[in-house]
């Protein structure tokens, strides 16, 4: 504690930082909140990670819980950390709901915006870091620590002891999954192939690690589907994903137009990213992709 400090009823916020490390902490949630004096918050950057903790624990304090995911900025707090007035914000809202082009200063300065956001990316340190220093190289390099921190946590477990262990192969796929995602995104076709990591590599081989990269929150994955009708969640194949790209019934990649003109599908609207305005052809409506966020 620091020197002089002291606990005060009602004005007093506990904070257990990783949590994860230590299998009764979570449990001790509910004495606190039966108790009422003081607030608890828990934090992990791993609590993700399910089995992360193997020791036997008294239990989660279920019904003493309010669990908030911290999720990266998306492109509307970055424009309100670059000082963005929200009526710029709210004028977007409305071109989007309307459907009419933004105006062309905006929309040209939007677009630089959306360029500094996809190399910035939305951790709030480093954002903070580029709107104070303007400086990309200063970004870069905090990026490049962060993606270093990232690395020493892969595979990592405690045993029955809360004794840190790694497993050696979870950890080599882990990485090797880890490179080659941005490689294969940058390729033309966009499409992530398992072969690509390792002869004969497939993605029955690969589940474990990505479904680790999910849970530690740096990959998102995007299930292939049986049929583009709601629920979504319902017509989700199992244990079949993909890390760019949505199939549907035949296992083929589909165009919006194909998805359209087939009544199967039950789509009758569509929209399109690109670097252009607001528009509208036919059933087909284009955004530009600084909008994403709106959606």
């Amino acid at each position: 504690m620091i020197p002089g400090s002291h606990f005060v009823e009602g004005k007093t916020v506990i904070i257990f930082d990783e949590i994860q490390e230590c299998a009764n902490a979570r449990s001790s949630i509910k004495p606190f909140s039966e108790d009422g004096r003081f607030d608890i918050i828990a934090t992990g950057s791993l609590l993700g990670i399910k089995g992360y903790n193997k020791k036997k624990s008294k239990g989660v304090p279920i019904g003493f819980e309010h669990i908030v995911y911290m999720k990266p900025m998306d492109f509307e707090e970055f424009l309100w950390a670059k000082g963005i007035s929200e009526d710029v914000v709210q004028y977007l809202r409305e071109c989007y709901k309307n459907k009419t082009p933004v105006s062309d200063a905006t929309h040209q300065t939007m677009l630089r915006y959306f360029k500094e956001y996809i190399c910035v990316g939305g951790l709030p340190y480093i954002v903070d870091q580029f709107i104070t220093t303007n400086d990309m190289n200063v970004v870069w390099q905090d990026q490049h620590n962060i993606i270093e921190e990232y690395r020493d946590d892969f595979g990592k477990h405690l045993d029955e002891n809360e004794n840190e262990e790694i497993d050696l192969t979870l950890l080599a796929r882990i990485n090797r999954l880890f490179e080659s995602i941005p490689a294969q995104l940058a390729k033309e076709n966009k499409k992530f192939v398992f072969s690509v990591i390792e002869k004969k590599g497939r993605s029955e081989n690969y589940l474990p690690a990505i479904q680790w990269l999910c849970d530690f929150g740096i990959i998102t994955l995007c299930h292939n589907l049986n049929n583009i009708t709601e629920p979504i969640e319902g017509n989700k194949i199992d244990n079949d994903i993909s890390l760019i790209e949505v199939k549907a019934t035949t296992g083929n990649t589909k165009s919006a137009k194909t998805v359209l003109k087939n009544s199967q599908y039950g789509v009758n609207m569509c929209y399109k990213l690109s670097e252009n305005n607001i528009g509208v052809a036919e059933n087909i409506i284009m955004i530009p992709y600084y909008m994403t966020f709106l959606l």
